[in-house]
């Protein structure tokens, strides 16, 4: 069977999707990931990867967005927009890569389309190959809601393709933990971190005191002054404060028990940690979710709001702004019984969830499509 692996052009979209697609490969089908931009880091995992649109620029595409959505783009900086400033923006962002994905898959002839939530082309390259689209949703709104009002936008790209509509998907993947996100029909599949082959340093397992990890979103308007907030109170914590990606270039000089690493797998990271600080992105959330880690969020635009509030809820984090980090913050982050065990249930409910192996056995006996064009 082959496989072709369609996601929106950002690594975050295309990672959680690696370990299914690496189960695919390895019970013997034939799998390429159709992408842009950025995730095309994801050929690093040893997957075949293709360009599907070499000139996508993101800056680009946001600024034509925003000049053509003022009132939404403000909404979406302020995370008071919901889905709709989504779903706008990554329409026209699957617009751009539709020529590519279809003339890819013409020429590749895929049995099945697996896809993103935010990307939905995958869907239009279903419809016009005829055989089955898999929604695969990895995220913590409905995207199987997410990626319909998406394919709203994708008219101009239905009409270049001689598509009437996007295929409606055979089946949808849940990534996302039902205590958190409520019950939502399809199969659930065990959420894995990819991490990305970076090679980790050595101290991350030696003895430490308590550590909590400080991540950045990706892209973000102000990871530098998270992590400068973080730091600034870190003198007054008996833990140790890792830096992930740090962006402090030209500030002091970091306190003792400030570490920092570059491009290490997040994955890598938490199972050593007892706390991570980030500003909400559904990949922090998820993986500090799967190794049982309590998390502050300070929320940014987008998304990023909502997941907060999920995560406030389910008890398993803080949700606090900027300059509401304390060191007591901190200290309540990685003392609190209550988080520590709401973060233990929730994991022990994502890690007995079906893994990518089981998936992709599942994918396997899906009835085939009809004839292609």
């Amino acid at each position: 069977m082959r496989v072709l692996v369609i996601t929106a052009p950002f690594a975050a979209h295309t990672y959680p999707l690696v370990p299914l697609a690496w189960e695919l490969r390895t019970a013997g089908h034939q799998v390429m990931i159709a992408t842009a931009g950025e995730a095309l880091r994801a050929a690093e995992s040893g997957l075949p990867v293709a360009d599907i649109a070499r000139a996508f620029d993101l800056t680009r595409t946001m600024r034509r967005y925003s000049l053509r959505n003022p009132m939404l783009a403000r909404a979406e900086r302020s995370g008071t927009a919901g889905t709709k400033a989504v779903a706008t923006l990554f329409g026209e962002i699957n617009d751009e890569l539709a020529d590519g994905a279809v003339g890819l898959a013409d020429q590749w002839q895929p049995d099945l389309v697996l896809h993103g939530a935010l990307a939905p082309v995958g869907a239009l390259v279903a419809a016009r190959r005829r055989v089955p689209a898999v929604l695969c949703d990895h995220t913590l709104f409905d995207g199987q809601h997410l990626s319909f009002a998406t394919t709203g936008h994708l008219s101009y790209a239905c009409g270049r393709h001689s598509v009437a509509e996007p295929a409606a998907p055979t089946a949808v993947i849940r990534l996302s933990p039902p205590s958190m996100v409520g019950d939502r029909p399809g199969w659930r599949m065990r959420y894995v971190s990819y991490d990305g082959g970076w090679v980790t340093p050595d101290w991350l397992d030696q003895p430490h005191p308590p550590r909590i990890a400080v991540v950045r979103s990706s892209p973000e308007e102000d990871g530098a002054a998270l992590m400068r907030a973080v730091v600034k109170v870190t003198p007054q914590l008996d833990a140790e404060i890792v830096l992930v990606r740090p962006d402090l270039d030209g500030g002091p000089p970091l306190p003792d028990n400030v570490r920092t690493v570059e491009w290490t797998a997040l994955g890598r990271v938490l199972p050593t940690c007892a706390g991570l600080v980030h500003h909400g992105g559904t990949d922090a959330v998820l993986t500090a979710l799967v190794h049982g880690v309590p998390q502050l969020v300070v929320p940014d635009a987008g998304e990023r709001r909502h997941n907060a509030g999920l995560v406030h809820r389910r008890g398993v984090g803080l949700v606090a702004g900027r300059k509401e980090i304390s060191a007591a913050l901190l200290r309540r982050l990685i003392e609190e019984d209550d988080l520590v065990g709401a973060a233990h249930e929730v994991r022990v409910e994502m890690t007995s969830a079906p893994g990518p192996d089981e998936v992709a056995a599942k994918l396997a006996d899906l009835p085939s499509g009809d004839e292609p064009r």
